[in-house]
């Protein structure tokens, strides 16, 4: 079976994908942004799943906030411990 012009995202070349991405980014001093744009790269070529793409780009920061604007009355120190806010999750079902 030969291989189109056209192909998808899961099917580029990714042999070049990580030694490009050395190239132009510092990981060891990368800002949150730059590691966004890396793990959007690395998902792209499918060399991490989405659910390791999520992983590395979940801003907590961001996510407390929204549920601190979500959730009324919810202590400011649950905020600050996942594990609790997990457990208060199992509890309220």
């Amino acid at each position: 079976m030969e291989k189109t012009q056209n192909t998808s995202l899961m099917e580029k070349d990714t042999s070049n994908i990580w030694e490009e991405l050395s190239k132009k980014y510092d990981v060891t001093n990368a800002t949150f942004d730059e590691l966004k744009e890396i793990s959007m790269s690395l998902y792209e070529y499918g060399e991490i799943s989405f659910k390791g793409h999520a992983i590395l780009t979940f801003d907590f920061d961001r996510g407390a906030e929204s549920l601190k604007e979500e959730i009324s009355g919810l202590s400011p120190i649950l905020l600050c411990m996942p594990h609790k806010l997990m457990h208060l999750e199992k509890e309220i079902g």
